[in-house]
Parts: C-alpha cells; sequence; structure tokens
C-alpha cells in the first residue's frame, strides 16, 4: 500500500488535491505514450523541458506529484483518467488534473514537504487554468472537474471556489483575447477560522490603466494605475484615498503579492507616493502565514518541469 505525506483528492471526477511529500512507496511502472506525450505538450506551452519522471500506479488514487530520492516523480493511477476521461465524454478534465500535478513540481511545492498550504493548491489551478487555455481547452470543460471538490475552505485547503477563481485567472492570463492582466494575491486578516486567520483571495483585474479588485469572488474596489517601477504595479484608489502596490508572479501560475501604503491625514495621498508599505489584510495574529507566502513569491521557485495535452489526446 501507498506510504506518503500528501493529500489526494478520492471522488470520481474530482480534481487531486495533492500536497506531495517527500517519502512514497509506491509500485512504480512505465507510463503509456501518450501519458508520456501529454507531459511534453504541457512543458513545451509554458517553455520548459520535463525534468521528471513519469510512471503509472496503481497505489495512487488519481495523481500526486513528489520526490524520491532526489527524484521528481508524477505517479498516475491509468484507470482513473480513463474514467475520468468517459465521465466527462472529454479529455480536458484529464489535462486539468495533470496540469495541476506539473504545477506543483514547476512552483518548487515539492521541495516542501512540512505542511499542507492552501497556497499551493491555488497556485496549481492557476497553472493548470493557464495551461489548458493556452492548449485551446473550452473552459466550461474544463472546469467540471472541480465539480467534486470540498465546498468549505480550511487554512490547507481551498474552497471550490477559491480553486475556479484560481483557475479562472489563469484561464484569462493565456488568453490573447482578453486584453487583461489578472494578478491572484492571497491574504490573510484577522477572523473565523484556524489560527484566529481568515483568507481572502483577491483578483486584481488590469484593462487600460483601470483595475478592479475582487476578494473572494465579489467586486470590492476599483484603482487608477498611476506608474510602475522595478517590476511594481502601482495603484490608487481615489474613493478611499489609499495607494496599493503589487508585485507580478515570477512565473505563469505564481501567485502575486500586494501591500497597501498608507498617507499621513490631511494629504493627498495621489501626490505623494507612500515610503512605507503592508501587507493587504495583514494582521499581527497572522505573521507567521503571511510572512511564509511573502517569502515563497519573492523567491519564485521552479525546479523541474512537466506535463502537457495536445487536442485529441486520449487516456
Amino acid at each position: 500500500m501507498l506510504s506518503r505525506r500528501a493529500l489526494i483528492g478520492t471522488a470520481a471526477g474530482g480534481l487531486a488535491l495533492t500536497l506531495a511529500g517527500r517519502s512514497m512507496a509506491a509500485d512504480l511502472e512505465a507510463p503509456s505514450a501518450k501519458m508520456l506525450e501529454a507531459c511534453k505538450t504541457i512543458c513545451l506551452c509554458v517553455g520548459r523541458v520535463p525534468t521528471f519522471e513519469v510512471h503509472a500506479s496503481e497505489d495512487v488514487d488519481n495523481a500526486v506529484a513528489y520526490i524520491e530520492n532526489h527524484r521528481q516523480i508524477i505517479a498516475y493511477n491509468e484507470l482513473y483518467f480513463r474514467r475520468l476521461e468517459v465521465g466527462f465524454n472529454s479529455d480536458w478534465p484529464a489535462l486539468v488534473t495533470l496540469a495541476h500535478e506539473i504545477g506543483h513540481h514547476l512552483q518548487g511545492h515539492t521541495l516542501d514537504d512540512s505542511r499542507a498550504s492552501a497556497a499551493f493548491e491555488t497556485e496549481a489551478d492557476q497553472f493548470a487554468g493557464f495551461v489548458v487555455s493556452r492548449l485551446g481547452g473550452p473552459r466550461e470543460d474544463c472546469e467540471a472537474v472541480f465539480a467534486t471538490a470540498p465546498e468549505d475552505a480550511t487554512l490547507e485547503k481551498p474552497s471550490r471556489q477559491e480553486r475556479l477563481t484560481a483557475f479562472r485567472a489563469g484561464y484569462a492570463q493565456a488568453d490573447a483575447n482578453d486584453c487583461a492582466e489578472h494578478l491572484l494575491v492571497l491574504t490573510y486578516n484577522h477572523g473565523l477560522g484556524e489560527a484566529g486567520c481568515r483568507r481572502v483571495q483577491s483578483e486584481f483585474v488590469g484593462k487600460h490603466g483601470r483595475w478592479v479588485e475582487h476578494q473572494n469572488g465579489t467586486e470590492f474596489s476599483r484603482f487608477e494605475e498611476l506608474f510602475r517601477r522595478d517590476g511594481k504595479i502601482y495603484l490608487f484608489d481615489a474613493g478611499r484615498n489609499i495607494w496599493v502596490r503589487l508585485t507580478p508572479g515570477a512565473e505563469p501560475g505564481n501567485l502575486g503579492y500586494g501591500e497597501w501604503g498608507p498617507i499621513a491625514e490631511g494629504q493627498r495621498s495621489r501626490d505623494i507616493v507612500p515610503t512605507s508599505w503592508s501587507p493587504l489584510d495583514f494582521d499581527r495574529s497572522c505573521s507567521g502565514v503571511a510572512v511564509a507566502l511573502v517569502q515563497r513569491v519573492d523567491q519564485s521557485q521552479s525546479p523541474g518541469a512537466e506535463l502537457k495535452n495536445p487536442l485529441g489526446l486520449r487516456f
């Protein structure tokens, strides 16, 4: 039987919820030629060369990315993917699942086996959305795989809606016809939830110098882009008289990082760039969570490469 430090969703037709760990004991078999081709296609889609191994295994419920003896591995259940294809009458849900696991390797999640992380899962979903959009996958068909994802969120696991939002943000990033920038930011503030922290998922959408912030899927605020400097985007909210500074993720699927800049009372903040910045919705009781997220985004790690899906690929 499989021994692993990993969270794997087992619901039929559901997207694999995986935090890859470092220690797994699974019987690995040769992958199908079609699966190998899918891996190569996904890698080419993001300009990468596969540096991981791909294996079929009956010990895996669906798919998992992990590291074993310094080897990056994607293990998948052949029967699961065949059932996924038949159940949805489409290749795309399987492609989303594969791209999600590949995203864990590419974004460095498999290098950290210390904890489950909603940020890891969010980035993997965003990466999957980017990939299938690049490949021309219909968004509705691809999103079907999220139908059985848990509706409620925890500190470690995104809710179904959070996962869909992340996927759609990645999908829009790759859509040349969208003509808008999409930055996804996870922040934490004081409220209900584990450790007294409440996760806030903010998507900033910018087009022609105008930006809209959606929090957990609902429009929250509007901004004007004033300028860009050193890779950062400086926004101003005239209604609240505050600045927001966004740092995009280094690669497709990476989370961004957001800060806000206060201004002294009585001053017009539009004319004065703040000299100090604080994380969006930052609360001292959540500092451990926030700092961990900031460090990962700034370091923008990305180890190996992964899978991909040509149109018409049948598993």
